[in-house]
């Protein structure tokens, strides 16, 4: 059950797509429902979903993204440019909790999302959160 994540260097000179699945298949309960909680991507949990994948077999094309931005310090500032997990496809990363670890949903995930976002996912997968 593929979990697609996106992630770009800063200046979107590199752009890969990657199946997060595995990362979930390791992760604990608390990492994933950190993950939900801070709103599936754009933020550092994300973005150790992704350095996850670094250097492992069938990531090639992230490796190179990391490469990309070891070898660029500076790109007109200061700091080392870095990169970004933009997106998780949360429907997915639902489904793979309901079916993987039925113990976090949805009442668990609910609790750590916000209240609009928790009813959406209650009511697509025919929950009760009252």
């Amino acid at each position: 059950m593929p979990i697609l994540a996106e992630v770009h260097s800063d200046d979107h000179a590199y752009q890969v797509e990657l199946d997060a699945e595995p990362w979930f298949r390791q992760a604990g309960d608390n990492w994933i429902l950190s993950l939900a909680g801070a709103g599936w991507a754009n933020n550092y949990i994300a973005d150790a979903v992704v350095e996850y994948f670094d250097g492992k077999q069938d990531y090639e094309d992230l490796t190179k993204l990391f490469e990309y931005v070891a070898a660029h310090p500076t790109i007109g500032r200061l700091d080392t440019p870095g990169f970004k997990c933009s997106s998780i496809d949360q429907a997915a990363a639902l489904r793979w909790i309901d079916a993987n670890r039925p113990h976090l949903f949805p009442a668990r995930i609910a609790a750590v999302m916000n209240e609009a976002e928790a009813h959406i996912v209650a009511r697509a997968f025919g929950a009760d959160l009252a």
